[in-house]
């Protein structure tokens, strides 16, 4: 079970145990996977258009910063992150020393300080999105480009939702699967994706709400669960909508979403 990266990786178990192992050694039920950028392509491509205006433009980093490095002898053989991020982004991620992945290789900073000193760098310091074009090269975001073409074949060597690579083209256990619509961090794309490639169970639960507490009610409509996930209301206190970029909101009501619905996890073949 797992929400945004998590997502992701449980549903990469799931592949991994079907793929490798056996029930006589794991006996698996199944994924909960909530929102999560199952398809590295869609992520990417979603973010590199021109009017497209990052929330969170730490993800970027995070992408090129394991792809140029674990794909550096095969697809991404030949090219830099000067190929990718603009000279200022670059600097602001060198954080005063020689490397320049120092904001994440230190582990001393958080996504949001990756956020803040990106910001800074492009001129949009008090903004909660900046234009992704102030950050990415042109070529980054030209589809055809060599080194668009290049990471799309790395990204795409990592899309979970590809039927081939999983044993008999698709999986044998449940995959139930939430993902926000307006999610601007995962674009809705992976879940269609999933939903298109593998079998996932038919009572996913997708919401369309803008704000989470009024996605906390419309759980309540569809569920049936009596008063029960009220109590976690507080959770979600002024939180802003989620189409400006809620993704953790959104995450805090997958997991208190699952835990009362689920329970003891009787439903997951219903």
């Amino acid at each position: 079970m797992g929400y945004s990266q998590g997502g992701s990786v449980a549903l990469a178990t799931q592949y991994y145990i079907e793929k490798y192992d056996s029930d006589d050694r794991l006996r698996l039920k199944g994924s909960l996977c909530g929102d999560g950028p199952y398809d590295p392509f869609a992520t990417y491509s979603r973010y590199a258009k021109d009017d497209y205006q990052l929330y969170l433009p730490s993800v970027i980093t995070l992408i090129l910063r394991g792809y140029l490095y674990y794909y550096k002898d095969t697809y991404l053989k030949g090219f830099t992150v000067e190929d990718y991020l603009k000279p200022e982004v670059i600097a602001a991620l060198k954080n005063g020393t020689d490397n320049v992945w120092n904001m994440i290789d230190s582990k001393e900073k958080s996504t949001t300080d990756i956020d803040t000193v990106i910001k800074n760098a492009v001129g949009e310091k008090d903004s909660a999105h900046i234009p992704v074009s102030k950050m990415l090269t042109e070529k980054a975001m030209d589809p055809n480009s060599d080194a668009y073409k290049a990471l799309k074949k790395a990204l795409d060597a990592n899309n979970i939702t590809d039927p081939t690579k999983w044993a008999g083209g698709k999986n044998k256990k449940t995959i139930a699967a939430m993902h926000w619509k307006c999610d601007e961090v995962v674009p809705y794309k992976n879940y269609e994706f999933l939903k298109n490639n593998l079998t996932i169970n038919d009572k996913d639960w997708n919401p369309t709400e803008k704000t989470v507490i009024e996605a906390i009610d419309a759980f309540l409509r569809t569920f049936g669960i009596s008063d029960a996930l009220k109590d976690v209301t507080e959770l979600f206190d002024n939180e802003p909508k989620v189409s400006n970029g809620s993704h953790s909101a959104a995450g805090k009501l997958f997991f208190a979403g699952n835990i009362f619905y689920r329970q003891d996890y009787k439903h997951l073949n219903d």
